[in-house]
């Protein structure tokens, strides 16, 4: 490994732990201040800050599988380890996309071992309320999905 490789992936755990510190400390703020099922509108039509608790997956499913859960994050940490090399040849855009995946499912994960569910907040009215680290997770996905697709194309 390179010392631009090395300092890319610094900088890759970096913007992980910063994505699981912004989605902590959002959560936090928001299950210390607005009690469950209560909104806040900051753009009326727009979002609105909602406080639920989701017991699944993305859109509830999966619902009391815990579990289920933390051994997903166990495969996907052990799978971006195992892959590091591949990925980091891939170029920057995949390095930054698993590091935006891996803060997210850091994020949901502290909160199913510590709360038993995930604190969801943002909330569009036309899509299911979400947080910070679904947010990272989704945009880390299709950026993934990005590089794989033009990968295939070349």
């Amino acid at each position: 490994m390179n010392f631009a490789e090395v300092k890319l992936l610094i900088a890759a755990v970096l913007l992980s732990l910063l994505i699981l510190i912004l989605d902590q400390v959002s959560k936090h703020l928001v299950f210390l201040n607005l009690p469950y099922g209560e909104s806040i509108v900051l753009w009326p039509g727009v979002l609105s800050l909602t406080h639920l608790h989701n017991f699944g997956a993305a859109f509830g499913l999966f619902a009391g599988q815990r579990w289920l859960f933390v051994l997903a994050v166990f495969i996907t940490v052990a799978v971006l380890i195992k892959w590091r090399h591949d990925i980091l040849r891939a170029g920057p855009l995949a390095v930054w996309s698993c590091a935006l995946l891996l803060g997210g499912a850091l994020g949901n994960f502290l909160d199913r071992l510590r709360l038993g569910f995930v604190v969801d907040f943002i909330d569009l009215g036309f899509w299911p309320v979400f947080n910070v680290a679904d947010s990272a997770i989704v945009v880390g996905a299709l950026s993934l999905a990005v590089v794989t697709i033009r990968a295939e194309l070349q």
